[in-house]
C-alpha cells in the first residue's frame, strides 16, 4: 500500500492511524505533507499544488488549530475540546472542578499578595469527559491553561455584567466642521492604512466615545469572536515567555502569514457608508475624533466597540493573571480570521456510511469556529479535489480523486452537498463539510 494512501471500500481504520501520523511528523518540520506547497497562483494569491501524483484517499494535511472555540449558542452542549455535540444534554465536565477552582483563586491571590479571592467563571468552557478536560489542560505551553481560563473569566464577567445595560443608539455620525486639506486616494494602500491606525488610535482613547462604549452589549458573534482572539493571543504570551518554541503546536506566527482583511474590509464598508467621497477620505492633519468618527463605517465602529469591551474585561479589577493587549493586536486576529477560520460542524448521526451525496445539511448545527493556519491554502472550487474531515477538534484533509502534479488542491467552500470519498469503518475520522452559506464566516478568503 503506498504510505499516507486509504485504501477505499477496504477497512482502514490502523492505514489511518499511521499515515495520519506521518502527516503530522511533517507538519512538525515543514508545516505539511511534501505532496504539496504553497506556490503563487495567478488572479487567487497563494495556494496549495500537488508536488507529484496525489491518488484517491491519500491524507494531503493534518491541521491543528491555533485557537477553536465553541459558539455562545451551543456552549453548554459541546465539549471545549473534541466539541463532541450532546444536546440536550449539557457538558458534565469543567475545566476546574470546585476544588480546583478555590485552589487556583488562592493561588491567584498569594501571588498578587491580595486578601481578596474571587471566583471563576467557566461557563463557556465545559468537557464531555475527563480525557479531554486532561487533554486541554495538558496542551500548549506551561500555564497556557490558567491564562486562558483566567481570560475566559475575565470576558464572561464583563459580558454578565454589561448585559442588563441599556445603551442608546450610539451616533455615528456626530457634528463635524473640520476643513480637510487634502483627500486620501482608497487605492492608496499606505496612506489609507496610516487613516486607519491613526482613527483608532485617536478614538479607542476619546473619553465621550469609551464612556458610550461601556454601556455597548456585546452579542453572541462578538462573544465567540473575543474568546477565539484571546486564545491567540494566550498563545503569543506564553510562546513568547517561553524559552523554547514547541513544535507540535501552530505558532502565533503561523497566523502572522495569513492575508491581512483590514484595508480590504474598510474598502468595502467604507464605499457602501459614504453618500460622497466614495473614492477618497477627507483629512487634516491633527484632525479631531469628530472627523475621524464622522468618516469610519458603522460597522468597523462596531468592531471597535467590540474590542473596547474586550479591553475593559482585561483590565477590569481582579487577581486573575492578565493577557497583554492593544487595539492592534486585536485588529492582528481580528481581520486575520476574517475569512480564513473554518466553521466547526456537528457530526453527521450516520459516520460509518459516508457517501458521495452526504454533505451538511440543515438539520446539522454550526458548534464553533477554528483558526487553522496552514489549511487557508485550499483555495475554493466548484469541482474540489480535495475533502475535509473532522477528527475531534483537528482538520483532515483527503484527496477525493486523483491530482496530476502541478495541479492545486482545492476544497469546497459552499457545497452543501459536498461528497466525499466512500469509507467504511470510519469512526475516528468524520466529515466537516460547510453549510449552506460556507465554512467559513465569508464566502472567499483572498
Amino acid at each position: 500500500m503506498t504510505p499516507n494512501t486509504y485504501v477505499v471500500d477496504e477497512p482502514f481504520r490502523d492505514e489511518i492511524a499511521l499515515a495520519e501520523q506521518k502527516a503530522i511528523d511533517n507538519q512538525l518540520t515543514s508545516h505539511t505533507n511534501p505532496l504539496l506547497k504553497v506556490d503563487i497562483l495567478p488572479g487567487k494569491g497563494r495556494g496549495f499544488v500537488a508536488t507529484s501524483i496525489v491518488l484517491p484517499g491519500t491524507i494531503l494535511h493534518t491541521s491543528v488549530p491555533l485557537a477553536a472555540t465553541v459558539s455562545d449558542e451551543w456552549t453548554p452542549e459541546t465539549c471545549g475540546w473534541c466539541f463532541n455535540f450532546s444536546y440536550p444534554k449539557k457538558m458534565r465536565h469543567k475545566a476546574l472542578d470546585e476544588l480546583e477552582s478555590r485552589e487556583m483563586s488562592t493561588k491567584w491571590t498569594k501571588e498578587n499578595k491580595s486578601k481578596k479571592t474571587i471566583s471563576i467563571s467557566q461557563k463557556k468552557l465545559l468537557f464531555c469527559s475527563k480525557e479531554c478536560k486532561s487533554a486541554y489542560l495538558s496542551h500548549g505551553y506551561s500555564r497556557e491553561w490558567e491564562l486562558h481560563i483566567a481570560t475566559l473569566s475575565l470576558l464572561e464577567k464583563e459580558t454578565k455584567r454589561r448585559a442588563g445595560l441599556a445603551a442608546e443608539e450610539p451616533d455615528t455620525t456626530p457634528e463635524d466642521n473640520t476643513i480637510p486639506t487634502e483627500f486620501i486616494e482608497l487605492d492608496d494602500d499606505i496612506r489609507v492604512q496610516q487613516w486607519i491606525d491613526e482613527a483608532w488610535s485617536c478614538i479607542t482613547q476619546a473619553t465621550d466615545f469609551i464612556s458610550q462604549a461601556k454601556l455597548y452589549s456585546s452579542g453572541p458573534a462578538d462573544n465567540t469572536m473575543c474568546r477565539l482572539i484571546a486564545a491567540c493571543l494566550v498563545r503569543k504570551q506564553c510562546e513568547e515567555a517561553s524559552l523554547y518554541p514547541d513544535i507540535s503546536i501552530p505558532s502565533y506566527k503561523d497566523l502572522l502569514t495569513i492575508q491581512d482583511n483590514e484595508l480590504s474590509h474598510f474598502r468595502i464598508q467604507y464605499r457602501a457608508s459614504m453618500p460622497t467621497h466614495r473614492n477618497s477620505i477627507p483629512y487634516t492633519k491633527g484632525q479631531p475624533v469628530s472627523a475621524f468618527l464622522k468618516y469610519m463605517p458603522p460597522s468597523v465602529l462596531d468592531i471597535i466597540r467590540t474590542s473596547l469591551f474586550f479591553s475593559a474585561a482585561l483590565s477590569a479589577p481582579g487577581i486573575e493573571p492578565r493577557l497583554e493587549y492593544s487595539h492592534e493586536l486585536f485588529r492582528s486576529v481580528y481581520f486575520r480570521e476574517m475569512s480564513n477560520s473554518f466553521g466547526i460542524w456537528e457530526i453527521p448521526k450516520n459516520p460509518s456510511a459516508i457517501t458521495e451525496e452526504q454533505g451538511v445539511t440543515d438539520d446539522l448545527e454550526l458548534l464553533g469556529w477554528g483558526i487553522y493556519p496552514m489549511a487557508v491554502y485550499f483555495n475554493h472550487s466548484c469541482d474540489a479535489n480535495v475533502i475535509k474531515l473532522r477528527r475531534d477538534r483537528n482538520m483532515v484533509f483527503v484527496a477525493r480523486r486523483t491530482i496530476q502534479k502541478g495541479e492545486e488542491a482545492c476544497i469546497s467552500y459552499g457545497s452543501v452537498g459536498e461528497g466525499s470519498i466512500k469509507l467504511h469503518n470510519s469512526n475516528d475520522l468524520q466529515p466537516i463539510d460547510i453549510g449552506p452559506a460556507s465554512s467559513k464566516k465569508q464566502s472567499n478568503k483572498r
